[in-house]
């Protein structure tokens, strides 16, 4: 996937690859950064949103959890 970065680093897909990927491996703050990058060459993409919502949710969990 990093190659691919490599490759079309102006493109939004390797971005959000890489931020599934990160994503699935709970690393959630590498994770909101792929899809950071993959947000800023492509406002549109609805799937950013969707992973960037489920990271929040991840994210006001384990705040809840830490809180108590």
């Amino acid at each position: 996937l990093k190659q691919a970065v490599a490759l079309a680093p102006e493109d939004a897909e390797p971005y959000v690859a890489l931020g599934k990927y990160y994503y699935k491996k709970q690393d959630y703050n590498e994770a909101l950064q792929q899809f950071i990058k993959a947000n800023e060459i492509n406002p549109s993409n609805s799937e950013i949103r969707y992973y960037a919502g489920l990271i929040r949710l991840v994210i006001k969990k384990d705040a809840i959890r830490d809180a108590m």
